[in-house]
């Protein structure tokens, strides 16, 4: 449901009790009940059997959304609602993208802002909420009552069924992937705007291979999918591309493994191990993901090795705090800030069925 008056804004579609209660106020505002100043706070507490606190909340979220204007100390005053015309009714962009870390979260974010510079009302749904996950087709319901122009999706394995993306597919006017798809099978109407994932591990293999390394390391985590049967997995590109460079090389088949499980103490052990051996070890670690070479950093030091001098070092995703470490640490950047402007800038774009590939940027730093 789009703003009829106003400016577009952001919102987030949570389970709570003062989201149900806007969508009753709304469809009584639109259906002629309340007409000119809305009952008082302590009225509507009653009525709708809630405590102040959720009725504010309510008010703010249709006040937000253009339905009524409130005055301090006189109350909430209904708008006049005008018929739109279709651009303005699917002016809704629907976003269901990861909402945390230190990367996904500001991309998501970032998409959002940049939506709403284009004139679009962008409604964001975090998929990595556990009650997403539990509830994927009451969220993507809620969203389709708001007549979108599109969906904007993360096509992660991890966080969404078969049967939601089918709906994706079927229920939207305009479906759009970004950053990643991870099904082995694409949907025909819809566009995808796309991290080369391989391309970004396979540029910071090529770089350590470079400077002289050619025992290398790879530490990232254990995969839910085989790789052989799941090859568009983030985890199967970011490892195929660490071969490719090996392969090139002439070092097929000398690139080590560390997967990490989620037990992070278990795996800074078997590091330990890995870098403490006398004749095979490795003078150089690629890790998919910042965080894993922050968590090892402690382990390096004990075993007094000097980085990158003994050690060089390489991550993925190019986390923020990655410039502020005492020796910056090199690392791949996904352009967050691109993808988003890419994605957004596809919304208006009628063909469908296009792929749009970014290729990440490798930002080298002293840890290498």
């Amino acid at each position: 449901m789009g703003s009829p008056t106003g400016s577009p804004d952001i919102f987030y579609m949570y389970e709570k009790k003062y989201i149900s209660i806007a969508e009753k106020i709304k469809e009584k505002i639109q259906s002629g009940v309340y007409s000119g100043k809305l009952p008082g706070e302590r009225a509507l507490a009653a009525e709708y059997r809630v405590n102040h606190k959720t009725i504010n909340s309510a008010v703010n979220v249709i006040a937000s959304e253009g339905y009524v204007r409130r005055i301090r100390g006189r109350g909430a005053f209904i708008k006049a609602l005008h018929k739109t015309n279709d651009t303005e009714t699917h002016s809704v962009i629907a976003l269901f993208l990861k909402g945390s870390g230190d990367v996904y979260g500001p991309m998501s974010l970032s998409l959002a802002r940049i939506a709403q510079e284009k004139g679009f009302m962008p409604i964001l749904t975090d998929i990595d909420s556990s009650d997403f996950i539990h509830n994927q087709q009451a969220y993507v319901t809620k969203a389709l009552a708001q007549n979108p122009r599109a969906v904007v999706i993360e096509g992660r394995f991890d966080n969404l069924s078969e049967l939601t993306l089918r709906k994706f597919e079927t229920a939207f006017p305009k479906t759009l992937f970004v950053e990643s798809f991870e099904f082995p099978y694409r949907l025909q109407d819809a566009t995808y705007v796309l991290c080369s994932y391989g391309k970004g591990s396979y540029a910071a293999t090529k770089h350590l291979l470079e400077r002289g390394h050619k025992k290398i390391l790879y530490l990232g985590p254990v995969s839910k999918f085989p790789d052989h049967i799941y090859p568009h997995t983030t985890h199967a590109q970011v490892l195929s591309g660490c071969r490719s460079a090996m392969d090139e090389a002439g070092l097929a088949g000398c690139l080590r493994i560390l997967f990490d499980d989620g037990d992070i103490r278990k795996t800074l052990t078997q590091l330990k191990l890995i870098l403490s051996e006398n004749r095979d070890r490795p003078t150089a670690v690629f890790s998919f993901g910042d965080s894993r070479l922050y968590y090892a950093l402690p382990v390096i030091r004990q075993l007094g090795m000097r980085i990158p001098e003994d050690l060089a070092l390489a991550g993925f995703f190019n986390t923020p705090w990655c410039d502020f470490l005492d020796i910056p640490l090199t690392s791949v950047s996904i352009r967050e800030d691109e993808l988003a402007q890419l994605a957004v800038a596809q919304i208006n774009n009628k063909k469908s069925n296009e792929s749009i590939f970014l290729e990440p940027k490798l930002i080298i730093r002293k840890s290498s």
